[in-house]
């Protein structure tokens, strides 16, 4: 019996394998406070750092721009460039002439 993406129920794949989380109401509120929003900006911004610094080390070859490291991180170009050049600037990238960004060849 075909499913009706068209493809029968054999060749579909099963997600009955996933896990899922429940996600409570209270995590889907905006912050009270403006400390908590920018605890959250603060959290998110490490958890940027650090999935940029994860993209690099797992894939050495990877030269970015900053428009190109925005578009792939989903942040803005201003955000993007600030974090890349702190990383350059503490060694972990280079940013080459050409203003693409990649693992420094020291290493982190």
């Amino acid at each position: 019996m075909a499913r009706p993406s068209g493809k029968p129920a054999s060749e579909t794949r099963s997600l009955r394998h996933v896990k899922t989380r429940p996600v409570g109401f209270s995590s889907l509120r905006e912050p009270a406070t403006a400390a908590a929003s920018g605890q959250r900006r603060d959290q998110a911004g490490e958890l940027l750092v650090h999935r940029i610094r994860a993209e690099f080390l797992e894939m050495p070859g990877l030269r970015l721009t900053v428009t190109q490291a925005a578009r792939l991180f989903g942040a803005s170009e201003e955000v993007c460039a600030g974090i890349l050049s702190a990383l350059s600037g503490e060694g972990f990238l280079r940013c080459t002439t050409d203003g693409r960004y990649g693992l420094s060849a020291t290493g982190p």
